[in-house]
């Protein structure tokens, strides 16, 4: 989530800056865009360390 709060910061930061209202619905949008990203890259990480194990279960039984 660090990615999430760092473009959440800037964002805010930004409006700020130039005295602009912080829309919720932006700040929103790019919380929820990283936590799917987030969330796809933990699944590819589970389904390697499965893939990994099973193999080497595999090679066990011989």
């Amino acid at each position: 989530m660090a990615f999430a709060l760092l473009n959440s910061k800037a964002l805010i930061t930004s409006m700020l800056t130039l005295c602009e209202p912080i829309v919720v619905e932006e700040v929103r949008r790019i919380t929820l865009a990283a936590s799917a990203r987030y969330v796809a890259a933990s699944a590819r990480y589970v389904a390697s360390s499965l893939k990994i194990l099973y193999i080497e279960q595999s090679n066990q039984e011989f």
